[in-house]
């Protein structure tokens, strides 16, 4: 069992914009393995941004998924149960999602580099309080803040 880690998930930009973003980040998730069936659509899966080729995609989690994972998001599974708020016409979607022992690194630096137009910021804080981070992307950067001890406050104070 993981250390969850709590994630929220803000992007700011132009109507436009953050429609494009929310189309973007909807989607099935990503399976392993030959005849799996496809999930239910989810309305966030790092796999719309960033996903094996179909010939990896044959491989089980065990034997390549894990790593792969690991490597193309920075954690190793999906985000978990998924929450979006937003309305069509809104400059503002807000995605709350769990992931495992660590936030998904890398897929926002793919994220910040794929839409540059848009603002995005991200709270991450591990369950068992070991780092909480937050993460500010503008014009395709990254920027990682490490905050002090409680900063779970000011975090929670966001939600």
């Amino acid at each position: 069992m993981p250390n969850w880690v709590y994630n929220t998930l803000l992007v700011r930009g132009t109507p436009e914009h953050v429609a494009t973003v929310v189309g973007r980040l909807e989607g099935p998730e990503l399976t392993w393995g030959k005849d799996i069936p496809a999930p239910e659509i989810s309305p966030l899966t790092f796999s719309t941004l960033i996903a094996p080729t179909p010939k990896e995609r044959t491989q089980t989690y065990n034997d390549y998924g894990y790593d792969w994972q690991r490597a193309q998001w920075g954690t190793k599974w999906d985000a978990c149960r998924p929450i979006r708020e937003w309305e069509p016409g809104a400059s503002v979607a807000r995605y709350t999602f769990e992931t495992a022992w660590r936030e998904p690194w890398v897929w926002l630096n793919k994220l910040a580099e794929v839409f540059p137009t848009v603002r995005i910021d991200l709270w991450a804080v591990e369950e068992a309080s070991h780092f909480v981070r937050r993460y500010r992307l503008r014009t395709g950067e990254a920027e990682r803040i490490d905050l002090a001890d409680g900063a779970w406050r000011t975090y929670l104070s966001t939600r």
